[in-house]
Protein backbone atom coordinates (compact mmCIF):
# COMPACT_ATOMS: atom_id res chain seq x y z
CA UNK A 1 0.00 0.00 0.00
CA UNK A 2 3.03 2.40 0.64
CA UNK A 3 4.46 2.69 -2.74
CA UNK A 4 0.51 3.59 -4.12
CA UNK A 5 -0.52 5.99 -1.00
CA UNK A 6 2.65 8.09 -0.45
CA UNK A 7 2.81 9.34 -4.14
CA UNK A 8 -0.48 10.68 -4.16
CA UNK A 9 0.03 12.25 -0.69
CA UNK A 10 2.91 13.75 -1.41
CA UNK A 11 1.22 15.11 -5.27
CA UNK A 12 -2.00 16.60 -2.99
CA UNK A 13 0.23 17.87 0.08
CA UNK A 14 4.02 19.04 -0.40
CA UNK A 15 2.84 20.04 -4.25
CA UNK A 16 -0.18 22.27 -3.17
CA UNK A 17 -2.37 20.86 -5.04
CA UNK A 18 -5.43 20.09 -2.78
CA UNK A 19 -7.15 23.78 -2.34
CA UNK A 20 -10.09 22.16 0.25
CA UNK A 21 -8.06 22.36 3.76
CA UNK A 22 -10.84 19.76 5.03
CA UNK A 23 -9.06 17.04 2.64
CA UNK A 24 -6.04 18.42 3.17
CA UNK A 25 -6.59 17.66 7.33
CA UNK A 26 -8.59 13.81 6.28
CA UNK A 27 -5.01 13.14 3.87
CA UNK A 28 -3.06 14.13 6.83
CA UNK A 29 -5.30 11.85 9.31
CA UNK A 30 -4.66 8.97 6.83
CA UNK A 31 -0.66 9.32 7.18
CA UNK A 32 -1.19 9.12 10.93
CA UNK A 33 -3.02 5.55 10.10
CA UNK A 34 -0.31 4.54 7.69
CA UNK A 35 2.21 5.62 10.71
CA UNK A 36 0.42 4.09 13.38
CA UNK A 37 0.03 0.42 11.26
CA UNK A 38 3.57 0.74 10.04
CA UNK A 39 7.23 0.03 11.42
CA UNK A 40 10.66 1.10 9.94
CA UNK A 41 9.32 0.12 6.71
CA UNK A 42 8.28 4.05 6.66
CA UNK A 43 12.57 4.73 6.44
CA UNK A 44 12.04 4.66 2.92
CA UNK A 45 9.78 7.26 3.06
CA UNK A 46 11.22 9.53 4.95
CA UNK A 47 11.79 12.62 2.40
CA UNK A 48 8.62 12.29 1.04
CA UNK A 49 7.34 12.28 4.76
CA UNK A 50 9.51 15.50 5.43
CA UNK A 51 7.87 17.37 2.40
CA UNK A 52 4.42 16.28 3.86
CA UNK A 53 5.52 17.79 7.04
CA UNK A 54 7.05 20.86 5.89
CA UNK A 55 3.87 21.60 3.43
CA UNK A 56 1.69 20.84 6.68
CA UNK A 57 3.49 23.52 9.18
CA UNK A 58 3.33 25.87 6.05
CA UNK A 59 -0.62 25.18 5.83
CA UNK A 60 -3.17 28.13 6.72
CA UNK A 61 -5.51 25.60 8.57
CA UNK A 62 -4.53 25.49 12.27
CA UNK A 63 -5.77 21.65 12.56
CA UNK A 64 -3.32 20.96 9.34
CA UNK A 65 -0.66 22.44 10.94
CA UNK A 66 -0.93 20.78 14.68
CA UNK A 67 -1.70 17.45 13.17
CA UNK A 68 1.79 17.90 10.95
CA UNK A 69 3.44 18.75 14.25
CA UNK A 70 1.45 15.77 16.32
CA UNK A 71 2.98 13.59 13.55
CA UNK A 72 6.43 15.11 13.49
CA UNK A 73 6.34 13.79 17.16
CA UNK A 74 5.37 10.39 16.34
CA UNK A 75 7.96 10.12 13.10
CA UNK A 76 10.38 11.17 15.38
CA UNK A 77 9.58 8.23 18.61
CA UNK A 78 8.99 6.10 15.63
CA UNK A 79 12.36 6.23 13.13
CA UNK A 80 14.65 8.41 15.86
CA UNK A 81 17.83 7.41 14.30
CA UNK A 82 16.74 7.96 10.76
CA UNK A 83 15.49 11.42 11.35
CA UNK A 84 18.70 12.78 12.44
CA UNK A 85 19.44 14.06 8.80
CA UNK A 86 15.88 15.76 8.27
CA UNK A 87 16.24 17.75 11.80
CA UNK A 88 17.44 20.64 10.44
CA UNK A 89 14.92 20.65 7.10
CA UNK A 90 11.92 20.23 9.32
CA UNK A 91 13.06 23.01 12.21
CA UNK A 92 13.26 25.57 9.51
CA UNK A 93 10.11 24.35 8.13
CA UNK A 94 8.25 24.67 11.28
CA UNK A 95 9.87 27.97 12.65
CA UNK A 96 6.63 30.14 11.22
CA UNK A 97 4.29 27.74 13.68
CA UNK A 98 6.44 29.01 16.52
CA UNK A 99 4.56 32.36 16.21
CA UNK A 100 1.49 31.19 15.21
CA UNK A 101 -1.47 32.93 17.10
CA UNK A 102 -2.92 30.55 18.53
CA UNK A 103 -1.45 28.95 21.35
CA UNK A 104 -2.27 25.53 20.35
CA UNK A 105 -0.64 25.68 17.34
CA UNK A 106 2.83 27.37 19.19
CA UNK A 107 2.56 24.53 22.18
CA UNK A 108 2.09 21.73 19.40
CA UNK A 109 4.91 23.17 17.00
CA UNK A 110 7.12 23.62 20.47
CA UNK A 111 6.60 19.40 21.48
CA UNK A 112 7.42 18.98 17.79
CA UNK A 113 10.48 20.88 17.81
CA UNK A 114 11.89 19.16 21.06
CA UNK A 115 11.36 15.72 19.57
Amino acid sequence: TLPYVFPVLVTRLANSEETVEELRLLLLQLLQELMLRTDESLAVYLSDLVKILSAGFADAFPDAKKLACGLTVKLAEKLPTHIEPHCAVLARALQPSLAHQHNRVRAAATDALVA
